[in-house]
């Protein structure tokens, strides 16, 4: 082992940091070394050499600062060797597979993982309860089965477990799946506990619908199967039931989009009507101005009779706007605001 001179007293407070990282530092290389040895992967002997040297923590706390700080330096290399060994495990994840292991339980035999553990148990629940529903002779495969329009009371409420169940089963099935690729390869992460059980909510949710509410606007493909097969199916993959769900709303919005659409363009049709219709009255009044002045000019009428019909013709191309408003104002003077 390395030893070093003891630390002096006034410096304890500087290296309380280090001396704190140092026994993390050096547990999470040894587990990663014990992994890596029990998994058949290479170690550098270089780094277990590091790992062993600096495995008495009674070093780290009486020795100085400058070989405390070389021994971090060198464990966080080794630390960071055996990281990319161990991938896609972590040393999180390896330290939690090994407190977890220790631990045992009477429901040690089914992992070391707790929610494998809890979700094998919902597995068998649902197993049980698909069993023992089903023997019921409430329980039958017609179009009214469950459907709580139509039936009511014991019945439905037979039918509608039955369905649970069969979604239970579906969607504790698709969740250890995925749960099964992580704890393989010892990258399970247990922060993400929660996504599961919300997985096998959703999945509950989207099994009970797609058997009893949905069952009817599903594809003909779908239709032939039996409402257990669905609830087990919309279980199973929740983001299905969803994805087909949101079609629908977007079915109907494009529906009402298209009824606002065709409401718009009739707007637009009947204002172009109108204005259409203005503008062949506007031609008209012109065209009889023109013809009336040409009367006059076949009949030698006098100019001023000439200049009238004229201005009234220019009134209809470019009318007055500005007739009610009376006369401009005169200028003001400079300085005539001030009096």
């Amino acid at each position: 082992m390395v030893t070093a001179p003891n630390i002096k007293a006034g410096g304890a407070g500087n290296e309380s940091g280090s001396v704190g990282m140092f026994p993390s530092l050096l547990n999470e290389c040894r587990l990663m070394s014990r992994h890596a040895f029990s998994s058949g992967l290479p170690v550098p002997p270089a780094v277990i050499q590091v790992v062993t040297q600096y495995s008495d923590l009674n070093s780290a706390r009486n020795s100085d600062r400058a070989w405390l700080l070389q021994a971090l330096r060198r464990l966080s290399v080794a630390h960071q060797k055996l990281t990319r060994i161990v991938a896609p495990a972590t040393p999180q994840t390896i330290a939690f597979f090994q407190r977890e292991s220790n631990r045992g339980g009477i429901l040690g035999f089914l992992g070391p993982v707790p929610l494998v553990r809890h979700l094998m148990l919902v597995a068998i629940v649902s197993i049980v309860a698909f069993i023992c529903v089903s023997l019921s002779p409430d329980v039958s495969d017609g179009a009214d089965a469950g459907d709580f329009l139509k039936t009511s009371g014991i019945v439905l409420l037979v039918n509608e477990l039955f369905y649970l169940s069969a979604a239970g089963l579906g969607a504790s099935f698709a969740a250890l799946f995925v749960a099964n690729r992580f704890v393989a390869n010892t990258s399970f992460d247990p922060k993400y506990n929660s996504s599961y059980w919300i997985r096998f909510v959703l999945g509950l949710m989207a099994g009970l619908m797609l058997a009893t509410t949905l069952s009817g606007s599903v594809s003909p493909s779908l239709r032939t199967f039996a409402k257990p097969s669905l609830a087990m199916l919309g279980g199973f993959s929740a983001a299905t039931v969803y994805r087909m769900m949101a079609r629908l709303i977007e079915s109907l919005e494009s529906i009402i989009r298209g009824d606002m659409r065709e409401l718009s363009k009739l707007d637009a049709r009947s204002m172009e009507a109108r204005l259409s219709e203005e503008a062949a009255q506007e031609r008209l009044r012109v065209v009889n101005g023109m013809m009336a002045l040409k009367q006059h000019l076949s009949a030698g009428a006098s100019a001023e009779v000439l200049h009238s019909r004229l201005d009234q013709v220019l009134q209809y191309l470019v009318p007055n706007d500005f007739d009610d408003l009376g006369e401009e104002p005169e200028p003001v003077p400079v300085g005539a605001a001030a009096e």
